[in-house]
């Protein structure tokens, strides 16, 4: 969840919106009007990955991989485990 700190103390017709250094999620702040609602950016695609953060998130998925595996098999190990996740 990403957060937004208010950077000063904001009132808006006599009625306290937000204090000073107030920590809130950023759906909160979207809604009080303190924040405009951030465009995220859209997520990577397995193919835009390096070799190195594949390996690392199957590393994390406890994937175990052949030490020479060239990137093509590394993706294919990738994705099975995501259509896994999905199915589930």
């Amino acid at each position: 969840m990403e957060t937004y700190t208010s950077p000063k103390r904001v009132v808006r017709d006599g009625h306290l919106v937000a204090f000073e250094g107030e920590v809130m999620s950023t759906d909160e702040a979207v809604r009080r009007g303190l924040a405009i609602e951030a465009v995220k950016a859209p997520e990577p695609q397995a193919e835009d990955l390096t070799v190195k953060e594949i390996k690392a998130k199957l590393d994390a998925e406890g994937i175990e991989y052949p030490k020479a595996a060239k990137k093509e098999e590394l993706l294919a190990l990738l994705e099975a485990d995501l259509y896994d996740d999905e199915e589930e």
